[in-house]
């Protein structure tokens, strides 16, 4: 653990002075105790974290950059600020990045939402700066394809580190059900919604809205007038991509 600890400090530093690389460690073969261990090692705030157990896979991220942050808390803000206007915080509330933990799965996400009387988030926000679409990708199914099966929804964000272009994807479990025969039995993941944005000509161009349905972040449907879908208008989109791309100095 002493060795991790030492080569999570250098990688940071690297990625300090160089942002083209990756702030990511993989360690594989990993014993049954070493998420313990490692939290002994950060009994506090330490890398964030994500692990197989059963493929005995454990993922560190170094450190978190500040485009990363801002699209995240953007998306996440927007949300929470739905859930409140509809009276709904007494039901779902805003979990950031907690840990979660199951027999086999453990990740810390980007932003999060969880039904008050669960510890497993119903919605999930991953995003990256140039992370490779897989990745995310995975990151995704990791959540919606779980042993626990309370996440409804994942949305993740795919930053362009070199130009003002932004994806974000809603992933949700597919509708079709696999054979019950089969080991793995699961309600498979699908990436079921894009919105693209993109930054030419001092004009944002957004693609399009984003719904999430209320039983998919409150765990039940409406039952009055001032519940409905949450959708996140072309609008939304955009003030959350500028703040982005400020950021990333982009805009003039």
């Amino acid at each position: 653990m002493e060795d991790i600890r030492c080569l999570v400090n250098k990688r940071a530093q690297l990625c300090c002075l160089d942002s083209s690389k990756s702030e990511f460690i993989i360690v594989i073969n990993i014993p049954h105790t070493f998420l313990q261990d490692f939290d002994n090692v950060y009994p506090d705030k330490g890398p964030r974290i994500s692990t197989n157990l059963r493929d005995r896979v454990f993922i560190l991220e170094t450190m978190v950059g500040k485009i990363h942050e801002i699209a995240a808390r953007g998306l996440e803000g927007y949300l929470r600020e739905k859930i409140r206007d509809m009276n709904l915080n007494y039901i779902t509330t805003r979990s950031g990045e907690g840990r979660a933990t199951s027999d086999t799965f453990t990740k810390e996400p980007d932003g999060s939402f969880t039904l008050l009387d669960r510890d497993w988030p119903i919605l999930v926000i991953e995003a990256g700066v140039s992370e490779s679409e897989a990745k995310l990708n995975i990151d995704a199914r990791g959540w919606l394809e779980s042993p626990k099966p309370e996440t409804e929804v994942v949305i993740i964000i795919e930053i362009n580190r070199h130009s003002p272009e932004i994806t974000f994807k809603k992933w949700e479990k597919s509708s079709s059900t696999p054979e019950r025969g089969t080991c793995s039995y699961h309600q498979p993941a699908i990436s079921n919604e894009i919105v693209h944005a993109k930054y030419q000509n001092d004009v944002a161009e957004i693609t399009g809205d984003m719904v999430i349905p209320l039983a998919k972040i409150a765990g039940r449907g409406p039952q009055n007038s001032n519940e409905n879908d949450i959708t996140v208008t072309k609008a939304a989109f955009e003030e959350i991509c500028k703040e982005v791309w400020a950021a990333q100095k982009f805009l003039k």
